[in-house]
């Protein structure tokens, strides 16, 4: 999973002597909005079920800033591209472009200014899928600039 979180709004003043060891006025509380294009790609090799699935979505995501932690959630919209094994009628043996859902939560924990270590929890339910609704969890760096 990769994904490009774009603040909505602006930013804050860059480099100011008033900003926290985070890059943040003191001040700065409250929900901050962003905008985020996605990629993903998840594949599976059960015993009677083969097959993966490329995402390219996009999401809006609020963060919460507390201390040292953001805690964020998000929904979005995604085209998944499924190999047929994963849907429950298929109409061809190609694979097959269907619409997807999500929602996301999870907390940054700042390492520093510019890197912190991310978790995040996420269900997406996928149109036509066999298993419509996927149940996903991921842990990351995210860096800052």
């Amino acid at each position: 999973m990769a994904a490009l979180r774009i603040r909505v709004g602006g930013r804050e003043g860059k480099g100011g002597e008033n900003q926290d060891w985070r890059g943040r006025p003191p001040e700065s509380g409250g929900m901050k909005g962003y905008f985020e294009p996605e990629v993903g790609y998840w594949k599976t090799s059960q015993k009677n079920r083969t097959g993966s699935d490329l995402l390219l979505g996009v999401n809006v995501i609020g963060v919460v800033p507390v201390g040292a932690v953001d805690t964020f959630l998000g929904a979005g919209i995604g085209a998944h591209r499924l190999d047929p094994d994963l849907l429950n009628n298929p109409t061809s043996d190609s694979k097959q472009t269907k619409l997807g859902v999500n929602a996301q939560f999870g907390l940054d924990l700042f390492l520093t200014r510019s890197v912190s270590l991310f978790g995040t929890g996420r269900f997406d339910i996928v149109q036509d899928a066999k298993k419509s609704v996927q149940a996903k969890g991921y842990l990351g760096l995210r860096a800052r600039f």
